[in-house]
């Protein structure tokens, strides 16, 4: 299978990001590595697997997307990373609420100390991330609807 880089930029930059969103979290610009007073993972933790997950499933579709190469397989695939980029960064702010601590013992979010690495390392660099995987799938839906791609 031979693989037209013109015609699948906005998927293989979608993948490439992609991969780097999984990296950013735990290698890249790390999370806070420690535990709450009750001994159980800090919320910046669980929102690192959540966005793992975001970011797999990310991949996913831009590499069907590759394979695929349908333009109308393109657009779905253009607004599920969109999607996906959106969660991305609404769950760690909780404006997705994902668990609850008194319910379910855990829960989705940020550390609550301003000088902790997800607040003044991690979450900026995850932003800055996702506004460019936003605005390479606005431009990929531009292209894929003005017939450029």
């Amino acid at each position: 299978m031979k693989i037209d880089i013109k015609k699948n930029i906005f998927n293989l930059i979608n993948i490439i990001l992609a991969l780097v969103l999984v990296l950013t979290p735990n290698v890249l610009f790390p999370i806070c590595s420690g535990l709450n007073p009750m001994g159980k993972p800090m919320k910046c933790y669980y929102s690192a697997k959540a966005i793992l997950i975001i970011a797999v499933l990310m991949v996913l579709v831009s590499v069907l997307a590759l394979i695929i190469s349908k333009k109308g397989f393109n657009y779905i695939a253009y607004i599920l990373v969109i999607a996906g980029a959106s969660l991305s960064y609404m769950i760690p702010k909780r404006i997705i609420e994902i668990g609850h601590k008194e319910i379910d013992g855990w829960e989705c979010g940020l550390c609550a100390k301003p000088d902790m690495s997800c607040l003044h390392t991690t979450l900026p660099a995850l932003t800055v991330i996702l506004i460019i995987f936003i605005l390479v799938n606005i431009a990929g839906l531009a292209f894929n609807f003005l017939g450029k791609e």
